[in-house]
């Protein structure tokens, strides 16, 4: 396995969860902002297809694989069989410690209804978490200074993001010198699986690196794209053309 994987043209790391966990909290504490993303098939096409985006998140984005389709073109590649730091399991590991470093998160994503009961899960599950602020995802660019005023009064360490990444990306980077968190993690549909709006496959499932079906199951019209014509495109523009070279 190898720390650093390079898919067609985009490095992201093969890490563990402790260490990205690590990397979260320095960046909290430190005075340099940085922003991590879990670079899943859905996210990688966004960022092959706009290489504008991939520019503006410069040296301060850390991009972590994310999922079997990514963690199968790593092994395709001839990289090895990397791990998969998926958000869904990262999220207990990393409140556990910002409980017991005493540090503030900010929400930012999602309908109303769910980041409600997000905020209400979290705070049930990791009594400890302290919760400086949230609001739900569904804002314009006119909300953006009201937004980030609120982010500013309740002076997070970790500002949260799940509004999926173009959304994301445009908020981070209209916004990005006037955010006073030292770490921005994008999360995408994460508290949709906190809140309970969306169940996860159950575990038997999820060791058979089959997630994805049972979520294309659940919402066949809703995942088409991600599940069924992005690993096409994928295979197509990334893969044989890292083959033809070789």
């Amino acid at each position: 396995m190898k720390e650093i994987v390079r898919i067609g043209g985009i490095s992201s790391s093969s890490s563990t969860f402790d260490s990205i966990v690590d990397e979260i909290i320095c960046s909290s504490c430190g005075n340099s902002k940085n922003i991590f993303i879990h670079l899943n098939l859905n996210n990688f096409s966004i960022l092959k297809k706009d290489g504008r985006l991939l520019n503006r998140y410069g040296t301060q984005c850390r991009l972590f694989c994310e999922g079997i389709g990514m963690k199968s073109a790593v092994f395709l590649t001839g990289q090895g069989w990397n791990n998969d730091t998926n958000g869904t399991d990262l999220l207990p590991i990393l409140f556990e410690h910002l409980a017991n470093h005493k540090m503030k998160v900010f929400l930012l994503g999602a309908s109303r209804q769910v980041i409600d009961k997000t905020v209400q899960n979290i705070n049930n599950m990791f009594p400890d978490v302290i919760i400086s602020g949230y609001h739900h995802g569904y804002i314009e660019k006119s909300d953006y200074s009201s937004i980030n005023g609120m982010i500013t009064d309740a002076s997070p360490d970790l500002l949260i993001l799940a509004m999926g990444m173009q959304k994301e990306s445009d908020f981070i980077f209209e916004n990005y010198n006037n955010i006073s968190a030292g770490a921005i993690w994008c999360v995408g549909g994460l508290f949709d699986f906190i809140s309970g709006n969306l169940v996860r496959a159950p575990k038997i499932i999820r060791k058979l690196r089959l997630e994805w079906l049972f979520r294309f199951l659940l919402q066949p019209k809703a995942k088409f794209q991600r599940i069924v014509i992005t690993p096409f495109w994928f295979l197509k523009t990334v893969l044989f053309e890292h083959w033809q070279k070789k």
